[in-house]
């Protein structure tokens, strides 16, 4: 049967994303980076902060389910991080937690701005259902200049949270942001169609890309 559309872009992008799963939350996460810490290596996993806000500040247990793995995370066998104000974060776990591609995706450069109209996807977990990625297309309906983020024309629905969303071109996929919240549309009084949002995640690249070459100049002067 011949297929089009996302359907390549849909089988390079899963094994990159992950549910997080804590006692009083959950959401969905991607793979942006590695680490290296007293020779053990990281996965480092970005997601929205308020998934992951009540686990950070109560050290909770957290399942992270990747595309063929399940392993249940305890305190002390992961790092969180989170940002002020931006609802961007970070993960560290251990490498062999998840069953993650060798190399992340590629980010997109945050000088560069898609304009309103272009194509893109989204996926993560949405907890109508158990435990399926689930992919979601639309266009971007606008960029918000003052931070960059974009307003998309499609849902976000609870436990996509977190997940990225990404361009496709045929052959290979950038990472654009990722999706923090959704805004419904309440003017009538009912909750009708409204608009996703789609956080950049550059804050969280150029930190791992500034750690990086701190750590060559460091084995430089060696």
């Amino acid at each position: 049967m011949k297929t089009n559309g996302w359907v390549e872009a849909a089988e390079i992008i899963y094994p990159h994303v992950a549910k997080l799963e804590m006692p009083d939350s959950a959401g969905s996460g991607f793979y942006i980076a590695t680490r290296t810490v007293k020779k053990e290596k990281r996965a480092v996993i970005a997601t929205a902060a308020h998934v992951i806000e009540h686990a950070f500040k109560w050290a909770e247990p957290i399942r992270l389910t990747g595309h063929k793995s399940s392993t249940m995370l305890m305190p002390g066998q992961y790092e969180m991080q989170s940002s002020d104000g931006l609802d961007l974060a970070i993960i560290e776990v251990p490498w062999e937690a998840v069953d993650f591609p060798a190399q992340p995706l590629p980010t997109a450069n945050p000088k560069d701005v898609l304009p309103t109209g272009s194509p893109i996807a989204w996926c993560g977990f949405p907890n109508i259902v158990e435990g399926i990625n689930c992919l979601f297309s639309g266009h971007i309906s606008a960029c918000v200049v003052s931070n960059g983020d974009y307003l998309i024309d499609g849902v976000v629905i609870h436990g996509v949270s977190g997940g990225p969303a990404f361009l496709y071109d045929g052959g290979e996929i950038t990472i654009i942001g990722l999706l923090t919240q959704y805004l419904p549309n309440r003017q009538t009084g009912e909750s009708l169609p409204g608009l996703g949002v789609v956080r950049r995640i550059n804050p969280l690249t150029e930190y791992f890309d500034d750690q990086a070459k701190a750590g060559k100049r460091k084995a430089r002067r060696k």
